[in-house]
């Protein structure tokens, strides 16, 4: 009967396996919520920058109305601020599809990655 030295999370996470290194399977495990941190920031990121950006437009149509020579114009102030609002809402929408896919595409790539590393040491564990 073959002995296990694994450590009890690498028992938790491969609870079949008996010659798996579990440092390099948690470095994995860390790797993983390290992009998936990184993922998480960069889609705050991106939703301040929209957040700043409306802010901003918020202001110019409020110093647009209050101004003089603007009082007449008003309705059409009001018009081409939504207007414009509903047209930065939907390309944000887009950018954020955007960067979900990418995310999710690195995520794809980075398992992979460590899949071929795991079967790398389980062959060359095997060889031995």
């Amino acid at each position: 009967m073959l002995e296990t030295s694994m450590n009890p999370m690498t028992q938790f996470f491969w609870p079949n396996s008996t010659r798996i290194d579990g440092p390099s399977a948690l470095f994995s495990l860390g790797r993983l919520q390290a992009e998936a941190l990184k993922a998480a920031l960069r889609y705050q990121i991106e939703i301040l920058r929209f957040g700043k950006n409306r802010c901003e437009q918020n202001l110019r149509l409020l110093e647009n109305i209050s101004s003089p020579g603007h009082v007449t114009d008003a309705f059409d102030l009001c018009c081409n601020f939504w207007q414009n609002a509903v047209l930065d809402y939907s390309e944000e929408v887009a950018r954020m599809a955007e960067l979900g896919s990418s995310v999710a595409a690195k995520a794809a790539k980075r398992v992979r990655q460590g899949e071929k590393l795991v079967v790398e040491d389980l062959a060359a564990q095997t060889a031995m």
